[in-house]
């Protein structure tokens, strides 16, 4: 008897990013990115990479808004890459993916750098680090990535925040757990010496989920615990079979900017449904 294949199409994504109260009082840029490929509507059935980024707020980490919007970049045409390659087959590997895309990111920091060197004042800052630290700290940030594959959803995640699914009658988990115990304040980062070896990855290819919530940790630190978090995700997904996916994700935005005062941070969800 064949094996039967669950196919993971996307039917909608969307994101948004609030810039942090304590951002806006010092008159500091949103330091979080977000972005996703559109749909490739050569592939059957649809499919699509997402990724969020929050760079770092420390004084050291003087470009890390440039690291955040380069790393999401990097994420999407690291996952695009590893779709087409895949296929049709579903067989990438989150692995790889992250592997990829933290190439990919060193690559274009180190062009950055070079057409664009760091003033004396920001090495400065990056050497309160240590005297040999790495010029790419001033580009420091998290990333997390979603490629739906088309039987499969892979996640790869570098740094705090958090990636949520939520079934369709609302059960909620995080794929890759909770966030490591560095405490607030503290995150691993693409610009760390192999990065890509302490990324959490999963691979998802059965129960696939009906919606994806990839979140910097300025929504994440607004709740005590994951399953006050994921009570949002469930409200969500009721209220998307009851309205429809238009009204869901406006109130997903709207949520975005109440955590945003909670945490006085840069609050960035993006949301793929399937």
């Amino acid at each position: 008897m064949p094996e039967s294949t669950v196919h993971a199409p996307v039917r909608s994504v969307s994101g948004a990013s609030v810039l942090g109260p304590r951002h806006a009082r010092a008159g500091r840029v949103n330091e979080d990115a977000l972005g996703w490929s559109p749909f490739d509507r050569s592939l059957e059935p649809l499919r699509t990479v997402a990724a969020v980024s929050d760079g770092h707020g420390s004084p050291m980490c003087s470009r890390s808004e440039r690291g955040a919007a380069i790393a999401v970049q990097a994420g999407l045409t690291a996952g695009q890459t590893l779709l087409r390659g895949a296929g049709g087959t579903g067989s990438a590997d989150p692995r790889e993916l992250i592997a990829l895309a933290s190439h990919l990111w060193r690559d274009a920091v180190d062009r950055d750098l070079a057409a664009h060197p760091l003033s004396p004042e920001q090495v400065e800052l990056v050497e309160q680090a240590g005297p040999h630290t790495d010029l790419r700290l001033a580009y420091g940030c998290t990333l997390l990535l979603c490629a739906v594959t088309g039987t499969s959803v892979l996640l790869a995640q570098i740094g705090d925040g958090g990636i949520a699914t939520l079934t369709d009658d609302g059960r909620g988990w995080f794929p890759l757990g909770p966030n490591p115990e560095h405490g607030r304040g503290a995150s691993d980062s693409l610009c760390l010496p192999g990065a890509e070896d302490r990324a959490r990855t999963a691979t998802l290819d059965a129960g696939l989920p009906h919606l994806l919530m990839l979140m910097t940790d300025g929504c994440t630190n607004a709740y005590p615990s994951t399953e006050d978090l994921l009570m949002i995700g469930a409200d969500t997904v009721r209220l998307e079979a009851e309205t429809g996916l238009r009204r869901a994700n406006l109130t997903l935005e709207s949520w975005l900017a109440t955590t945003a005062d909670a945490t006085e941070d840069d609050a960035t969800l993006v949301s793929v449904w399937m």
